[in-house]
């Protein structure tokens, strides 16, 4: 390999029998014996296996260096620090090349489309890249992003080829993390998320949609739905039961909703087997009120519990046997029950019901 020369002058007091090591970011670690020397030159050599150096391709890696396909990576490290719930939503904006829509916010469904250097035909079923999870196609959008240790894009023709058509779209290579020969390395993560919408419609009161309602019949020739009485109702509130003045984005909304995520990881291994579990919960919730926990949860809310084992045991010292294993339990609570009910709240008029009438029953 190239090797890599600083000149530069340096003094250091270190025992007879003492050793220096000397290294530096994307080349090889060396160490280096005092034994009483009073001089010591040192050429570092570049080393191939770093993972800053190299990049997952279809049959591998490969040094950066020596890639001439469009190929991009993301840090797994900032792919966890984004409290995503969903993979898909953490991949927007941090690749080059790659575009993201959001269907939503709605737990539970918000897998985003993703789009690698646009659509590469519309005639085609599908425009979503290839997505390979430790070499085998599967879905991700839910994989912990703990779980991930590299992450690469490939996004054009020659760095796809190797995967022909099923390549068109591009290919998302993921490989998850696996065990290393060590003593039992665990690690426990946590985190807490507060999510707030980020626009929210701004609704007129009932005497204003009265009062807009009648100019907007008269401008068509056609009679005022609402006479004298009725907007005096609406303009000073003074009858809430007959003349109901709502704000149902307000009133069922929350302003803000909580996300939780725990994960535990246990790594490590012998010379024999090295493994690699993994265990997450996530409680994401919505921003729907709940006005009676005890009967109905009137709140949407989505859970997660998943499981990771990866394990490789060394047959041979020229055989290594895996067997990755990995699941989980998906919940979601909904409330629509076939309807939109976000969007009734954006379509009612103010006056359209009253919540609840003077005998304590529902108005509407």
């Amino acid at each position: 390999g190239s090797e890599m020369c600083i000149r530069d002058r340096y003094s250091i007091n270190v025992p007879s029998t003492g050793t220096l090591i000397f290294s530096y970011i994307g080349m090889a670690k060396h160490e280096v014996k005092t034994q009483g020397q009073t001089t010591i030159n040192v050429s570092l050599s570049e080393d191939v296996s770093s993972l800053n150096e190299v990049v997952v391709v279809g049959y591998g890696s490969q040094k950066k260096a020596s890639v001439v396909g469009a190929i991009s990576t993301a840090d797994a490290k900032e792919l966890q620090k984004t409290g995503t719930t969903n993979l898909t939503q953490a991949i927007g904006g941090r690749i080059a090349g790659v575009i993201s829509r959001s269907p939503g916010g709605r737990p539970g469904e918000d897998d985003a489309s993703i789009y690698i250097r646009g659509i590469a035909s519309y005639n085609s079923g599908t425009s979503s890249p290839l997505v390979l999870v430790d070499g085998v196609e599967r879905e991700y959008s839910q994989i912990d992003p703990e779980d991930i240790e590299s992450f690469s894009v490939l996004k054009d023709a020659s760095a796809t080829a190797v995967f022909g058509v099923r390549g068109a779209n591009g290919v998302i290579l993921i490989t998850t993390k696996r065990g290393e020969t060590s003593k039992p390395v665990v690690d426990f993560r946590t985190s807490f998320t507060m999510n707030t919408p980020i626009r929210l419609p701004e609704k007129l009161g009932s005497y204003d949609y009265a009062r807009l309602k009648n100019e907007a019949l008269l401008n068509v020739g056609e009679v005022p739905e609402y006479n004298a009485y009725d907007l005096e109702m609406y303009r000073t509130g003074a009858s809430p039961y007959t003349h109901p003045d709502n704000d149902y984005i307000g009133d069922m909304l929350k302003n803000s909703s909580m996300k939780q995520q725990y994960n535990l990881t246990v790594r490590g291994g012998t010379p024999f087997v090295r493994y690699y579990v993994s265990a997450n919960y996530l409680n994401e919730q919505g921003i729907f009120n709940t006005f009676d926990n005890e009967n109905y949860d009137s709140n949407v809310y989505f859970k997660r519990y998943g499981m990771r084992t990866n394990l490789d045991f060394n047959v041979t010292k020229t055989t290594v046997f895996g067997v990755d294993l990995s699941g989980r339990l998906e919940e979601r609570h909904d409330n629509d029950a076939g309807t939109d009910l976000y969007k009734s709240m954006v379509r009612l008029p103010p006056n359209y019901l009253n919540y609840v009438n003077p005998n304590g029953t529902y108005g509407g």
